[in-house]
């Protein structure tokens, strides 16, 4: 599991475990993000209240290296997915504030694909993502992220 600021996420599987009593509890494997601010976790395009999941499995493994921050999540067919921060003071991934939430926690996301390495990118505050298939390296997605229109803008943020 990756921890930061609160926040978690993994891949696995996560046993949902209903208060109504005529629901059974059912598991569900995912890509899984938990806020704190919240008390959720989210998966498969859904938010489910802390106290009725249980984590069942987790696929993740974090790599650790001398300076380095990333984290990875490797899936049962071993393919890994590295989640990174922005560097500070690099204007070249730098990512703008999220245009849905506001949020300025944005994060590059490189991952196996059939075709090679691919990246996209995502906010950590309500989950909105830029993932085109085809990006080669973080400079792409960074382009995508940027030019989008944030909320109260013309154009941006709720209709």
């Amino acid at each position: 599991m990756i921890c930061s600021e609160g926040y978690k996420a993994f891949r696995g599987t996560m046993r949902i475990v209903p208060k109504n009593p005529n629901m059974k509890p059912y598991e569900l494997t995912a890509d899984w993000l938990y806020k704190p601010e919240y008390q959720c976790w989210y998966g498969k395009g859904s938010s489910f209240p802390e106290e009725i999941c249980e984590v069942v499995t987790d696929f993740t493994a974090t790599l650790s290296s001398a300076g380095n921050e990333r984290s990875a999540l490797t899936s049962p067919r071993g393919d890994s997915i590295e989640i990174m921060k922005p560097p500070e003071g690099n204007a070249d991934l730098h990512l703008l504030e999220c245009p849905f939430c506001g949020s300025k926690e944005v994060v590059y996301e490189k991952y196996a694909h059939a075709a090679g390495k691919r990246w996209r990118c995502w906010c950590t505050g309500c989950i909105a993502c830029i993932d085109p298939g085809y990006a080669q390296d973080p400079g792409a997605v960074r382009a995508m992220w940027n030019r989008r229109t944030p909320p109260g803008k013309e154009g941006g943020g709720e209709e």
